[in-house]
């Protein structure tokens, strides 16, 4: 078995148009916060100050909680930012 690697791939769509390794001793909080400062990359301040809103407000937006709870996090809708922790 190989050493152990964060692997995250920014979609577009269907396609994978960026990718990016971290360390495998990354936690995964850590990359968490890296999945949703790249959501906050492509959003404009309104959408990231309507992220910021407490869970029932009409206004809050989703961008930057995770879908999904499995062992791939992900985050953002399009583009939209997956992570794994893989075998290199």
């Amino acid at each position: 078995m190989g050493e152990k690697v964060w692997q995250i791939i920014k979609h577009d769509s269907l396609d994978e148009v960026g990718h990016w390794e971290f360390p495998g001793s990354y936690s995964r909080e850590s990359i968490s916060v890296i999945l949703q400062r790249l959501v906050c990359a492509d959003l404009v301040s309104e959408e990231i100050i309507n992220c910021c809103r407490e869970v029932g407000d009409p206004y809050r937006s989703t961008f930057l909680d995770p879908i999904g709870n499995g062992q791939t996090m992900q985050y953002g809708e399009n583009p939209w930012y997956t992570a794994r922790l893989v075998d290199r």
